[in-house]
């Protein structure tokens, strides 16, 4: 299991995760089974049967012969569909995927990114066409439309010191396109008053694609200095680790045979424990998790830019963590940044007068199958919505940042070495099967209402990186769900932080407390590893448009150790 597009991506491709393969193939579905029992308990019972039945069939069925790598795929029951007809009981919600994008020396022109849309973007089906419901159930089908980029990309002129309130409040606006009929997505490019900075918004519903999808899809469109596709250029996109071919002889098939009956038991733990989540009750209310983000839905979001950090800081602090264990774990990018965040929070409700020692907060995490595209095919076949979410206690109640450290890395440990992911998505897909589509909408608000927010953490390319001749410089992901929403993305060696929260406090007020947190926190765990101060200012920098515009990027880290202590 490994981090990568929008979520964090599951890899079952080794022998030895076979179960988990075979619970992937038939897993295909987005609304959440704890929801499913919360809301109807009697519903879990059904849909655990099920999906244990469809374990087993696909436990007994013969091996497939390898095919080439393939992106078209049916979306799921639970994904697209529900999306299509409204995540939530509220017509105000719109599931649309946001990036802010930030270039080195101003942004592209209207005609430069047009052109590059019309030759990467408008041949993929769901961005030349729309979907349209054609059954009670829900199945839709895309219906091509006329396609003219003048009403998918608009220009705007932002006056001084007025970009991060325009980006917000574009973010709680409807998809134009959307509600004009059109294909439903929109590049917004946003100019500083007399200047040739400014930000690009890009703006696509989640109807269209998952996170991965989208990440695959959109390395077409980005390219190195030399004009070369992401896609093509050797180590600049994140892949997960696959394990090599399974392992020959006698020995080893009796190993794996082995490890059935252990993977089966643990799959059944995992049933159990969704189908017991019907007794889980809300997170508990603190002035992050707050009533402001309540239904009915409210317009009322913002972005939190948080601190960008290089990634070499991440992995000089794993790293230290990882050696001062005494039980040998292996700290991943992935723990720090999650108990950052969990640091975040703990200090942003101890700024608010609050105990986070008596608090239980829980972050939802998406989980997606990648599967990379084939040039063959790539433009005349679907992108996918094949996701799923898995809860992990965020740990504030740990009193120190390195105490929240190895809480982070136990829970993630637990998850990525269990069979809590694949069961998950073998249980969705059952669940949504057989749950009436009101039921379904109701079921979605109560999860995304009983979790205080969902974390996001994406690796991206590691190199410079351009769009239409111009170089990218910070990429923001800003997602506004009714939940607090945590979104991380790494671009050439740098670290870019966003949360889209609503708040009881003042916008400029929650502003300053989250990132000034953030800050905290990281220095703080730098601390206890022995990471100096002054190195970690040295990879810091601020990325949130409050510098001075048009300021040239930091120049990417080196890894390095610091000398000296604190």
């Amino acid at each position: 299991m490994a981090e990568g597009g929008n979520f964090t991506t599951y890899d079952a491709a080794s022998d030895a995760g076979r179960l988990a393969a075979v619970m992937a193939a038939v897993a295909d579905a987005a609304a959440p089974a704890a929801a499913f029992s919360a809301a109807h308990p009697h519903v879990a019972g059904a849909a655990a049967a099920v999906a244990a039945w469809l374990f087993i069939k696909q436990c007994l069925a013969p091996r497939r012969a390898k095919t080439a790598p393939r992106r078209k795929r049916a979306t799921s029951i639970g994904s697209t569909k529900l999306m299509l007809q409204g995540l939530l009981p509220d017509p105000n919600y719109d599931c649309v995927i946001n990036a802010r994008v930030g270039f080195s020396k101003g942004l592209p022109s209207v005609p430069e990114v047009k052109a590059a849309l019309a030759k990467k973007v408008a041949p993929f089906q769901q961005f030349h066409s729309v979907p349209v419901v054609c059954t009670t159930r829900g199945d839709y089908v895309w219906a091509p439309v006329a396609l003219d980029l003048e009403h998918h990309v608009r220009e705007e002129e932002v006056a001084a010191g007025g970009m991060n309130r325009r980006v917000d409040d574009i973010l709680n606006e409807k998809l134009g396109p959307k509600e004009q009929g059109r294909p439903w997505w929109e590049f917004v490019l946003l100019r500083d008053a007399g200047a040739a900075s400014g930000v690009m918004l890009v703006r696509v519903h989640h109807v269209i694609g998952d996170g991965v999808s989208l990440m695959e899809m959109f390395a077409d469109v980005l390219h190195t200095e030399a004009g070369v596709p992401l896609a093509e250029a050797a180590g600049a996109l994140f892949r997960p680790s696959r394990a090599g071919a399974p392992a020959a002889g006698v020995f080893a098939a009796l190993r794996r045979a082995a490890a059935l009956p252990l993977a089966a038991v643990d799959a059944a733990r995992c049933l159990a424990a969704l189908a017991l989540a019907a007794y889980v009750g809300r997170d508990t209310p603190s002035a992050f998790n707050c009533t402001a983000r309540g239904l009915p839905l409210k317009r009322n979001r913002f972005a939190v830019y948080l601190p960008s950090h290089s990634v070499a800081l991440v992995k000089l602090l794993k790293d230290k963590a990882s050696a001062a264990d005494a039980t040998g774990a292996r700290v991943t990018v992935n723990d720090v940044e999650f108990a950052l965040v969990a640091g975040t929070v703990r200090r942003f409700m101890e700024a608010c007068g609050e105990d986070p020692q008596e608090a239980t907060l829980r972050a939802l995490t998406p989980f997606g199958v990648g599967e990379m595209a084939c040039p063959v095919t790539r433009y005349a076949t679907l992108l996918r919505n094949y996701f799923t979410l898995i809860a992990n206690p965020l740990p504030v109640a740990a009193p120190t940042p390195l105490k929240r450290l190895a809480a982070a890395h136990s829970a993630w440990a637990a998850v990525k070495n269990g069979m809590m992911v694949p069961v998950a998505f073998a249980f969705h897909r059952a669940a949504s099967a057989v749950m009436p589509w009101a039921n379904l909408k109701d079921v979605a608000a109560r999860l995304q209402t009983r979790h205080a927010v969902v974390f996001s953490n994406v690796p991206g390319p590691q190199i410079p990186v351009y769009f239409a001749g111009a170089e990218v410089t910070s990429s923001h992901m800003l997602f506004p769900n009714l939940s607090q929403q945590v979104g991380l993305l790494s671009v050439n060696g740098w670290m870019h932080g966003a949360l889209t929260v609503a708040s009881d406090l003042p916008r400029a007020k929650a502003q300053e407390l989250l990132a000034g947190a953030f800050a905290e926190e990281l220095h703080g765990l730098a601390a206890e590893l022995g990471v100096p101060s002054s190195f970690v200012e040295e990879n810091l920098k601020d990325t949130s448009g409050a510098g001075p515009a048009g300021a040239a990027p930091a120049p990417r880290p080196r890894r390095r150790e610091p000398t000296g202590t604190q």
